[in-house]
């Protein structure tokens, strides 16, 4: 015997990624028109929950609704199973249905986590993502990658899960150290190369306000049709210039010790090594 199990699927999971200045203050009335819910767990780790958790957390509770920061420790290392149990282990305790959602604030290891526990708990609950390093505004807060490290590799679990909204406020770059803004502009590299030469130009002179030349490529990494969330040849979601030469560095043993480069950062020795590479063999 058969039963056959009709199912047609049409679900617009658009959203919009909000770019300016001050926008964190704007947080709490954004949540209530985007993303409604009844709880949110703010997920960030040690360095930005006391930067801007603390504040992000007050404010939001003004909405009327339960609000609770929920930290782990700040990098890549982190970026662990271990570390997502534990997230939601806490999620759990505070004893947060399906209509509570997550604020992921942070760099790319907290949106990936908070977006791995938005996609799992409880099969999946919405989230927005609040970035606060240059490489998660321009790459991992964008698309709905999420995921954890394992050994072999990293990325290698996780889900696509759609954020709610991406709201980028310009104004926390001004926290960050020189090295997290290089590593920025090398890991975007790798994803707006391919797309238009002016992206070239943008990371060449980097300032905080030319996000005009990433609105193309930054649409293209998002809008991925229904049935191919992951990268595929031939078509403008799959033009990165990834898995770089800098990829043997993310699995090498090396990563994990004391020579530990911000992410992004490979990218920035991978992508013109590789053009040399590339120009000396004709191709």
């Amino acid at each position: 015997m058969t039963i056959r199990v009709s199912l047609s699927e049409h679900r617009d999971a658009s959203y919009d990624i909000l770019i300016g200045r001050g926008l964190l203050a704007e947080l709490p009335a954004l949540l209530r028109r985007e993303c409604p819910a009844s709880a949110y767990a703010v997920i960030s780790d040690s360095h930005v929950g006391p930067l801007y958790g603390e504040r992000v957390v007050r404010e939001a509770s003004g909405v009327g609704c339960q609000v609770e920061l929920v930290t782990f420790p700040a990098g890549e290392w982190n970026k662990t199973r271990e570390t997502w149990a534990a997230l939601c282990d806490r999620m759990v305790s505070l004893q947060y249905g399906r209509d509570a959602a997550v604020v992921a604030l942070g760099g790319g290891v907290v949106g990936d986590l908070a977006g791995f526990v938005a996609a799992t708990y409880l099969r999946g609950v919405a989230y927005v993502q609040v970035p606060t390093t240059l490489l998660a505004m321009i790459d991992s807060s964008v698309g709905g990658k999420t995921g954890v490290d394992v050994p072999a590799g990293k990325n290698m679990l996780g889900a696509f899960h759609q954020p709610r909204l991406v709201v980028t406020d310009l104004e926390v770059l001004g926290t960050l150290p020189p090295a997290q803004l290089t590593g920025g502009g090398g890991g975007g590299g790798g994803g707006g190369a391919p797309g238009r030469s002016g992206t070239l130009g943008f990371w060449s002179a980097w300032s905080p306000s030319p996000w005009r030349s990433r609105r193309r490529w930054l649409q293209r990494t998002s809008e991925r049709p229904a049935g191919a969330p992951c990268s595929t040849s031939g078509t403008p979601w799959g033009m990165q210039l990834k898995p770089s030469p800098s990829s043997p560095c993310r699995t090498a043993k090396r990563w994990r010790s004391e020579w530990r480069p911000r992410p992004g950062s490979p990218n920035g020795w991978g992508l013109p090594n590789g053009a040399r590479l590339s120009g000396s063999s004709g191709r």
